[in-house]
């Protein structure tokens, strides 16, 4: 029992405890972990701290399905992660910290509610294989996604998005591209329907034309 002293945090090495620790009295709001998780109670406070304590050595971090309004900063200090797993959240915004994650191979983000991928992460991330960014609100794709050359798997359906950028040409290990064929304007619906090789031939034919006019 630690209630009624001025804890505003909780040591991550506190997930060590979970095996033992049946209860745990202490008074909330929490700034680590974060209010949203804090207000699930004591076992989900005990696997989150557990979890992180375990990625900086696991290098990856699932925190799936936490209510999250925006990615902790204890989850952005962990600059070392290879996998990082944010899917049915409520994240507003993709903390730029996230970019200090240089060898980050996969980044899911599905089921939030992201309007936009920021340039910066395209640019920086250049590690990624996996990046799932479904069931958003997101209505543009970033020309700088053509940095991510190393993409494999990429997951855009469910979002605003009509057009693809020509840069998407540049992803030549796509070997999974999903959106929403009968929305796209650009490349046609036809195109987009044949799988992510023919989109990806595709949109590099287009800007090498016109880069050689």
């Amino acid at each position: 029992n630690v209630s009624k002293n001025p804890i505003p945090k909780l040591p991550l090495d506190f997930g060590m405890l979970r095996p033992t620790l049946r209860r745990l009295d202490i008074d909330l709001p929490l700034q680590l972990p974060p209010p949203e998780i804090s207000s699930m109670g004591f076992p989900i406070i005990m696997r989150y701290l557990e979890d992180l304590l375990a990625a900086a050595s696991s290098c990856h971090l699932e925190a799936m399905g936490l209510s999250l309004e925006a990615i902790p900063a204890e989850v952005v200090d962990l600059t070392q992660l290879t996998a990082l797993l944010l899917a049915a959240n409520s994240i507003h915004e993709l903390h730029l910290g996230v970019c200090n994650m240089a060898n980050l191979t996969e980044l899911w983000l599905s089921s939030n509610d992201l309007e936009r991928f920021p340039r910066e992460a395209c640019e920086r991330l250049t590690a990624l294989t996996a990046l799932r960014l479904d069931r958003n609100r997101i209505s543009v794709v970033p020309s700088q996604i053509g940095c991510l050359t190393n993409l494999v798997d990429l997951r855009l359906n469910d979002n605003d998005i009509t057009i693809l950028p020509l840069e998407c040409g540049n992803l030549i290990r796509l070997a999974s591209l999903i959106l929403d064929v009968e929305d796209t304007v650009s490349p046609y619906p036809q195109i987009c329907a044949r799988g992510a090789n023919i989109v990806v031939q595709y949109l590099r034919a287009i800007k090498s034309a016109r880069e050689t006019k």
